[in-house]
């Protein structure tokens, strides 16, 4: 085959590289969907869950230096509010049933679980960014 004859033709040549390019961004859009839905199944039940590359990353740290950067980040905050848990605060969330509710944050553990009649929940994340229990 003569390809210098197909090269000297704009039009075949256009239409190779339109097929070429079609076909590299099918397979680069499937690839990156994959890589962004296994990164944000990394959190899946942790506290970093629902903050897209920055929770992960910030899980991978943690469990790196085996939990000290989030014993550091505690300490931190502890001289910024130095009792945080004495002044009462209200997490709102939705429940599995689809109903809203409330808790103190005095009845939350440092984990996220708390009881609401005689039911554990933990706080968590939608993928919308709000609030919800899941039973646990």
């Amino acid at each position: 085959m003569n390809y210098g004859k197909l090269l000297n033709d704009p039009v075949k040549l256009a239409l190779g590289a339109i097929i070429v390019i079609g076909f590299v961004y099918l397979l680069a859009r499937k690839t990156f969907s994959d890589v962004k839905e296994s990164v944000l199944n990394v959190n899946k039940g942790t506290p970093y869950e629902g903050f897209g590359a920055v929770g992960t990353a910030g899980h991978g740290v943690n469990i790196i230096t085996g939990g000290a950067t989030a014993a550091i980040g505690s300490r931190i905050a502890d001289w910024f509010i130095p009792d945080a848990r004495s002044s009462e605060v209200h997490y709102t969330f939705t429940l599995p049933d689809g109903s809203r509710g409330a808790v103190s944050s005095l009845d939350v553990d440092p984990a996220g679980y708390f009881f609401r009649n005689g039911v554990r929940y933990r706080l968590a994340w939608d993928q919308n960014r709000k609030r919800i229990a899941v039973a646990a």
